[in-house]
C-alpha cells in the first residue's frame, strides 16, 4: 500500500510538535512525512526507506565527530524528510558541524524542548497521516467506482451498437452524443485479442492503457470489452486515411510493449458509415483477428483487406459445401497424418509457401529433397490431384485455406 504523507509544515502545527523549533532547513517545510522513526542506536540509517521524521538525542554518536558530520548527508541521501533532535545533559546543544551540513543541503533540523517527549510528537503526527490516508483511500475508491460504472455504461452501448438489431438511428444519436459518435462519420473497428488471462485488477489496468494509447492515435475512439476482445471503434478521417495503417501498427507496438509476455493480435476491419457499416467492420475485424491469432508464434496487426482468398471463403464459413470441399482435398491428408508420421499437410503448406521450390522447401523443413519428392508423390496419390496441373494445385491450395478456417472455427 502506498502511504500518502503530510507536509512538515502542517505536522509542526500538531500538538506539542508546534512547540519545537525549526533551527535550519526552512526551504524543506514542503517535504512530506510518511512515518516517524526513533534513532538511538548506530547504523539506523541503513534501515530507512525515505519520508521519515527522525527523532533522536544523538546519544549513539555523541562522541563521534565524523559520524555527526556525515549524518545529515546520509539522511538526505536516504530521502529522510527531517530530523528532530532532543539534546540531553550529555549534549547541551545541537553540534555545529551537523548544522553546517544541514544548511548546505537545506535539510530541516528541529530542536525538541526538554519538556516534549517523543510520544508527544509521534502520536499526533502518525494519527494525522493515518486520517489523511483514510480520506485519500475513500476518494480513490469513489473515483474507481465512478470510472467502472462509466466504463460499464460505455461497454453496454458498444454491445447495443454492434448486436441490437432493434436499435434505431435516433437512439444511437442520443446515446452516442456522450461519446462523440456521429453516424455521419466513417468508423473502423479494431479488435485486440490476447492469449494471457488477466485478473480483474489487471484487466482494469489494461483497459485504461488501451484507452489511453488508442486516444493517442485516434482521438474520439470508443473503447470497451466485447466478449473475448477489446473493441476499438475509431473515427476514420478522410484526410488521414493514408496514415491509418501506420497508426494501427504504432498502436500495436505500444500495446505489446506495455502488455509484455503473451501473444497479442489486432484485427482491423474496413471503414464503414452508419450502424451497418460499423457492424460490418466489427465482423471483418473479428475474422482478421481470429485468423491472425490462429497462426503459431504470430503477433501482428491483421487487416481484413489483406486476407486475400480468406475474405471469399469467410462468406461460406457455415456452408456444407465448404466442409465437403475440405474432405475431398486436404481432409485425406489430415487423416493420413493422424496415422503416419509424414506431415503431409505441413509439407504441402511449405511447398506452396516457398513457391514450389523443392530445394528451399526441403531446407526449411530440414528434410532431404528426395524425402520431399516422396511426400509430394504421396500427396498426389492420396488426393488424386496432380501438383503439375494448375487446376489441381488450386484445389489443394483452397483446401489448405479451408482447413485453416475450419481449425479457427473449432
Amino acid at each position: 500500500m502506498i502511504i500518502m504523507g503530510i507536509t512538515l509544515k502542517n505536522a509542526m502545527k500538531l500538538g506539542k510538535f508546534s512547540e519545537c523549533e525549526l533551527v535550519t532547513g526552512h526551504n524543506g517545510l514542503h517535504k512530506e512525512i510518511e512515518q516517524v522513526t526513533v534513532m538511538e542506536v548506530p547504523n539506523t540509517v541503513k534501515w530507512l526507506k525515505g519520508g521519515e521524521l527522525l527523532l533522536t538525542s544523538l546519544f549513539s554518536i555523541k562522541d563521534d565527530m565524523d559520524a555527526q558530520r556525515n549524518l545529515i548527508p546520509s539522511l538526505n541521501n536516504a530521502g529522510v524528510t527531517a530530523i528532530a533532535i532532543k539534546p540531553l545533559s550529555f549534549l547541551n546543544c545541537i553540534p555545529d558541524n551537523l548544522l553546517q551540513q544541514a544548511k548546505l543541503l537545506n535539510f530541516p533540523v528541529i530542536k525538541i524542548p526538554e519538556h516534549v517527549s517523543y510520544l508527544d510528537i509521534s502520536t499526533p503526527v502518525m494519527h494525522a497521516i493515518f486520517n489523511h490516508n483514510v480520506v485519500i483511500q475513500e476518494d480513490l475508491l469513489r473515483m474507481k467506482i465512478k470510472n467502472e460504472m462509466e466504463q460499464q455504461y460505455k461497454e453496454e452501448f458498444i454491445r447495443e451498437l454492434l448486436f441490437n438489431e432493434f436499435l434505431n438511428d435516433n437512439v444511437i444519436r442520443e446515446r452516442g452524443e456522450k461519446y462523440q459518435l456521429s453516424l455521419s462519420r466513417r468508423y473502423v473497428c479494431l479488435l485486440l485479442m490476447r492469449e494471457k488471462n488477466n485478473s480483474e485488477f489487471e484487466q482494469s489496468m489494461v483497459m485504461n492503457k488501451v484507452e489511453s494509447y488508442t486516444q493517442k492515435y485516434f482521438p474520439g475512439a470508443l473503447v470497451g470489452r466485447v466478449r473475448n476482445f477489446i473493441c476499438m471503434i475509431v473515427p476514420l478521417e478522410e484526410s488521414k486515411e493514408s496514415s491509418f495503417k501506420h497508426h494501427c501498427k504504432r498502436l500495436f507496438q505500444d500495446l505489446t510493449y506495455f502488455l509484455g509476455s503473451g501473444r497479442t493480435c489486432i484485427g482491423v476491419g474496413r471503414g464503414g458509415q452508419d450502424i451497418n457499416g460499423i457492424r460490418g467492420s466489427f465482423l471483418q475485424a473479428k475474422q482478421a483477428v481470429k485468423l491472425g491469432f490462429s497462426k503459431k508464434h504470430h503477433s501482428d496487426v491483421i487487416f481484413y483487406d489483406d486476407l486475400g482468398v480468406y475474405r471469399l471463403l469467410h462468406q461460406l464459413a457455415d456452408e456444407k459445401e465448404l466442409v465437403e470441399f475440405f474432405e475431398e482435398t486436404v481432409g485425406k491428408l489430415v487423416e493420413n497424418d493422424k496415422n503416419y508420421d509424414l506431415n503431409l499437410v505441413q509439407t504441402l503448406t511449405y511447398y506452396f509457401q516457398f513457391n514450389e521450390n523443392l530445394k528451399r522447401t526441403s531446407q526449411e523443413m530440414f528434410i532431404h529433397v528426395n524425402t520431399l519428392k516422396y511426400r509430394i508423390n504421396k500427396i498426389e496419390l492420396l488426393t488424386g490431384y496432380s501438383l503439375q496441373r494448375s487446376d489441381d494445385k488450386m484445389m489443394l491450395y483452397l483446401g489448405l485455406k479451408i482447413h485453416e478456417m475450419l481449425t479457427i472455427s473449432s
